[in-house]
């Protein structure tokens, strides 16, 4: 439980409340049309294609800082001793998966000659990201400091299991709405889904608990 009392972990989660906060203040309409995200696709829509290099550094940094804390409630559940190394090199790892998951689209856009089918994927990816940062943000805060984290001790396994399966739901209404499963043969959505889907977070979780 030290990492989790520990100063650091405090100053990056203060961190991203400021980020999510401060797109709050400087367009709410944005944030509202983020928290709808389940139900319309109108944010990926409108606001990526304008949004500036400062904002696109800070809101990955913030995503790679709140699923790195996911990853890291599962490592301590499974009985690995967190430290501020060790949660460095989870942000590391995760860094690499995105950047070589969003390559791989891209390269395959090229390929295929379809770049406009990656910028969309990329859009509802990120997206995607967002809503999720912003959604277990309150979650991680409440359950890292409710009575000093009593609740990390008991529920750290169930509370990635709840994080994980969000995310495949989300996941899954992204494909949908990217109408991959209106594609007939189903040969291809098999192709896609174990290749680019299912088959990187298989090596990823395998990597997560080989390496760490």
């Amino acid at each position: 439980m030290a990492f989790y009392l520990h100063d650091i972990y405090t100053l990056l989660l203060l961190y991203s409340i400021i980020v999510f906060g401060s797109i709050m203040f400087l367009d709410k309409n944005r944030i509202v049309l983020l928290c709808q995200y389940i139900f319309n696709q109108k944010y990926s829509v409108l606001y990526h294609k304008k949004d500036s290099m400062l904002f696109n550094i800070c809101m990955v940094l913030n995503l790679l800082i709140l699923f790195s804390i996911i990853v890291s409630f599962y490592l301590s559940s499974i009985g690995k001793i967190l430290s501020i190394f060790l949660f460095l090199k989870i942000i590391i790892v995760l860094s690499c998966f995105v950047f070589l998951k969003l390559v791989s689209i891209y390269m395959l856009a090229l390929l295929f000659e379809v770049k406009i089918y990656a910028k969309k994927y990329y859009y509802a990816y990120i997206t995607n990201l967002m809503f999720c940062g912003l959604f277990f943000l309150p979650i991680i805060v409440f359950v890292s400091y409710f009575e000093n984290g009593i609740m990390l001790k008991s529920y750290s396994i169930y509370l990635s299991y709840f994080f994980g399966l969000i995310y495949v739901v989300l996941k899954i209404i992204m494909l949908q709405r990217l109408n991959l499963f209106a594609i007939t043969f189903v040969f291809y959505n098999i192709l896609y889904l174990c290749a680019l889907e299912l088959l990187p977070y298989l090596i990823l979780f395998h990597l997560i608990r080989l390496v760490f």
